[in-house]
C-alpha cells in the first residue's frame, strides 16, 4: 500500500504508477490481484486498510531557500494527530518512509499543532529506530511510577529492594540488596523519573550523577521509561542478567559504607548548593574528593553487539562532555576507545552512529553543523 499526505500527492503518485504498470503485465497482475492488491490513498481516506508493507510518502520539504513551511495540509487541522496515527499504523510488518524532510527541520516553535508535533516524532523514530519522547512526556510516565513498577518486578524475582536511597540530586532510584546479606547492596538502578528531570543540566543528569555514584562504589544500570513501556520483558531480562552478574562478582566493586534511609523532603538540601561527593551516604568516608573518571571498557571477549546499550550511550555522552564539540567521526573513534576497542571497523562505526543518532533524536545530544555537542 502507498500512503500520501494529500489528495494532490495521491493523484500524482497514482498517475505515475498507472503509466508504469500499464507497460508491464507482471506489475499489472500484481497490482490487481484479488483480496489485497495495491492501493494508493492519503491520510484522510486510508482508515481501515492494512497491508504487510506500506510505503509512506511525506511529500513536503524545504523550498529553494531552505525554509520549511509549517503547513502540512490535513495534519495541521483539528484531529490531525489522529489522521497521522491511523496512517502510520497501517503496516503489519514494515513501513518504508520516503522523505527529504528531516525531523529537525520541523520547528515546533512555529506550530502548536499536535499533528505537526507527531510528524516530527514519527520521523525521528523512522530515522533512528528509537522512540523519541519529549522530557515532559517522559516525566508524565515516570512520575506515574516507573521506579515503583520496576521495584515491584524485582521484588517478584525474590530480591529485597529500597527506593530513593541517598539524598538530594544524587539518589539511587532502586537499590537491590544481596540475597545473602540484606544490609548490603549489590546493584543500583537509575530511572528517568521526576528527580531526573528536576536536575538542571544534561551534564549533571548524564555524567556527574552516575560518575559520583560509581565513585562511591555503586554498580549501576539505567532503565529508561520509554524502553520499559515499549518492551518490559526485554528490560526485565536485562535487569536479571545485571543482577546475576552482580552476584557472581560478589556485589559492589567497592561497597558503599552502609545503608541510609531516604531523607524526609524537608531535610533535603538544594541540589545546586550541595557538594556532589558528599551526596549519597551520611556514613561515607568520601569528603569531597573528585570522583575517578568512569570506566566504560567492555568485558573481555565482548563485541560491540554484546555491550549493554546504556553502557555505549554513557561512553558517548562522557566523551562529548569532555569537549566543546566533536566531529561525529572523532566522536565514534573516541567512544570506541573508551569502550576498549583499539580500532574501529564498519560494524562498530555503524552501531555507534545509530546510538549517536538516537541520543540526538532523544534530545540528549545536539547536532551542530557537522559536529556533536551537549544540549
Amino acid at each position: 500500500g502507498i500512503i500520501a499526505f494529500s489528495k494532490a500527492q495521491q493523484n500524482l503518485i497514482d498517475d505515475v504508477l498507472t503509466e508504469r504498470i500499464a507497460g508491464d503485465p507482471e506489475l499489472e497482475a500484481m497490482a490487481s490481484q484479488e483480496n489485497e492488491g495495491l492501493f494508493v490513498k492519503n491520510l484522510e481516506n486510508v482508515q481501515g486498510d492494512e497491508r504487510d508493507v506500506i510505503l509512506f510518502s511525506v511529500g513536503y520539504g524545504p523550498d529553494s531557500r531552505g525554509r520549511v513551511s509549517m503547513n502540512f495540509g490535513p495534519l495541521n487541522g483539528k484531529g490531525g494527530e489522529r489522521r497521522l496515527n491511523v496512517a502510520v499504523s497501517r503496516a503489519r510488518k514494515e513501513m518504508v518512509v520516503f522523505a527529504i524532510l528531516r525531523p529537525e527541520q520541523i520547528d515546533l516553535t512555529r506550530s502548536s499543532s499536535r499533528g505537526v508535533e507527531g510528524l516530527r516524532r514519527f520521523l525521528e523514530f523512522a530515522r533512528s529506530g528509537q522512540i523519541a519522547l519529549s522530557g515532559s512526556q517522559l516525566g508524565i510516565h515516570a512520575d506515574n511510577g516507573i521506579a515503583a513498577a520496576v521495584a515491584d518486578e524485582i521484588r517478584r524475582m525474590g530480591y529485597a529492594v529500597d527506593t530513593s536511597v541517598g539524598r538530594s540530586n544524587f539518589r539511587v532510584d532502586i537499590a537491590v540488596s544481596d540475597p545473602k546479606d540484606r544490609d548490603r547492596y549489590i546493584l543500583g538502578i537509575l530511572c528517568d523519573g521526576e528527580g531526573y528531570y528536576r536536575t538542571k543540566t544534561e551534564r549533571d543528569r548524564e555524567i556527574v550523577q552516575p560518575s559520583v555514584l560509581r565513585g562511591l562504589g555503586w554498580r549501576l544500570i539505567r532503565v529508561w521509561s520509554v524502553d520499559w513501556f515499549v518492551n518490559r520483558e526485554k528490560e526485565l531480562s536485562r535487569i536479571r542478567e545485571a543482577l546475576r552478574e552482580a552476584e557472581r562478582a560478589g556485589g559492589m566493586p567497592e561497597e558503599p559504607a552502609g545503608k541510609t534511609e531516604p531523607l524526609p523532603a524537608s531535610q533535603e538540601t538544594d541540589p545546586s548548593q550541595e557538594a556532589p561527593a558528599a551526596a549519597l551516604h551520611e556514613g561515607s568516608g568520601d569528603t569531597g574528593s573528585a570522583p575517578a573518571a568512569p570506566d566504560f571498557r567492555r568485558a573481555p571477549g565482548q563485541g560491540i553487539d554484546d555491550i549493554p546499550s546504556g553502557q555505549i550511550d554513557d561512553a558517548i555522552l562522557f566523551v562529548v562532555s569532555q569537549s566543546v564539540s566533536l566531529p561525529e567521526q572523532d566522536l565514534r573513534k573516541s567512544a570506541a576507545k573508551a569502550l576498549g576497542f583499539s580500532r574501529t571497523g564498519a560494524h562498530i562505526d555503524q552501531v555507534l552512529s545509530a546510538h549517536i543518532g538516537g541520543l540526538v533524536c532523544g534530545g540528549r545530544l545536539r547536532r551542530q553543523d557537522e559536529s556533536i555537542t551537549m544540549p
